[in-house]
């Protein structure tokens, strides 16, 4: 049974659009959006603040706003992305 933290990994690999290594990779992906810090969990708040035009700074508000604006009900059912705009 794959733990949390493996659960979000997965999700931040499919948002990204990769299947590599999920820091790095990752990292990248959101830096080339326009997040600025070096930090992994800074990097993916100020990546989701981009893709939502939000000023929101609690993520959880922020994944269940990026949620909502692709089509799903929360972030929690946010399990399969393929592509996302």
């Amino acid at each position: 049974m794959p733990t949390n933290q493996e659960g979000k990994h997965a999700s931040f690999r499919a948002i990204a659009g990769t299947t590599l290594d999920y820091n790095g990779d990752s990292l990248a992906a959101f830096q080339a959006e326009g997040a600025t810090s070096n930090n992994y969990n800074e990097a993916f708040i100020q990546w989701l603040q981009i893709r939502n035009s939000s000023s929101l700074t609690d993520l959880n508000d922020l994944q269940n706003e990026f949620a909502l604006a692709n089509g799903f009900s929360n972030w929690q059912s946010v399990n399969t992305i393929s592509a996302l705009p």
